[in-house]
């Protein structure tokens, strides 16, 4: 455990084991469920030398420095380290900056201090992932040069120990979001929907590399798969995991086992109802695109029959 100590002049400051005090209450640190999105913001020079600066998305942030969501930047005093932080109009630098709620801001201008290197790449922290429907970019203002968050690195030269305040920014987007159904008859299904979710190029592929292609799709088979789109205009990518359930024939309520709510359903679904508004699991077992007594015949010697036998 560590912590900051912050002091209204220069001084000194004494830590006795004297001061030590111990007792029976505890803290433990709780989710905060105002949190929408923890996005880190790296700089690194060649020879590993790295800063990071982070932007907090709460749903109670606000452009002024709130000391319990915002945390003030400390300089690490070693000009060989390059840095990079936030900074508020009346001068405080940030660490930790909680401009607001996702939607509430679109521009989080970057201050970057450059170490002993030149050549220095800026990306996102892999540890924290994007809020779902957000994707970001980061935007070099000074060549036009942009570089999707999650995607490349942003590589630039710079010069040795000097300060960019106004030519670097993190700027964000609504994005489409990723979800997958599954049914017997056309296995998974890939649904990607949202802002503007036509002019997105997606890609798929299964994680053990057996499938992938692009676009929607349909007919995949259970199993986890890697999404990722990526927005032409203005280079932004969403990535996400998908996974894709196993179903079993029969099974209309997907509780693992063929039972008398499946035989149920079945039987209302295969009613010539003429305006059956299709409220119902599809009970197509036959996979014929109709739901007759066929597909009857074809669930009954299952009956009772867990899914996984």
């Amino acid at each position: 455990q560590s912590f900051w100590v912050q002091v209204g002049s220069a001084g000194s400051v004494n830590f006795e084991l004297d001061q030590l005090t111990h007792g029976s209450n505890s803290f433990v640190r709780t989710e905060d469920y105002l949190e929408q999105g923890f996005v880190g913001i790296i700089v690194e020079q060649e020879d590993g030398r790295y800063g990071e600066t982070y932007i907090r998305m709460h749903e109670q942030g606000t452009p002024e420095y709130q000391w319990e969501i915002d945390a003030s930047f400390k300089h690490s005093g070693n000009q060989s380290n390059p840095e990079i932080f936030t900074r508020l109009e009346n001068g405080h630098e940030l660490l930790v900056n909680s401009p607001g709620a996702l939607g509430e801001f679109e521009v989080m201008p970057l201050i970057i201090e450059t170490g002993s290197g030149a050549s220095v790449s800026i990306r996102m922290d892999e540890a924290y992932e994007l809020p779902e429907g957000i994707c970001g970019i980061i935007e070099d203002t000074e060549t036009g040069v942009v570089a999707g968050l999650g995607g490349e690195d942003m590589i630039v030269m710079l010069e040795p120990n000097s300060t960019y305040e106004n030519r670097f920014q993190v700027v964000f987007f609504s994005a489409p979001t990723f979800e997958a159904t599954a049914s017997h008859c056309e296995g998974g299904v890939l649904h990607f929907s949202g802002t503007d979710a036509a002019i997105w190029n997606v890609n798929w592929s299964s994680i053990n590399g057996e499938q992938s292609g692009s676009g929607c799709v349909s007919g995949l088979d259970a199993g986890e798969y890697s999404v990722e789109a990526v927005n032409p205009f203005s280079q932004c990518e969403v990535h996400a995991d998908i996974e894709i359930e196993e179903v079993c024939m029969g099974d209309f309520n997907l509780n693992g086992e063929r039972d008398i709510t499946d035989l149920l359903v079945l039987l209302v679904g295969i009613q010539p109802v003429d305006n059956f508004d299709g409220s119902f699991l599809s009970t197509d077992c036959d996979c014929d695109g109709q739901m007759t007594t066929l597909d009857l015949l074809m669930f009954l010697p299952q009956f009772g029959n867990n899914c996984a036998e």
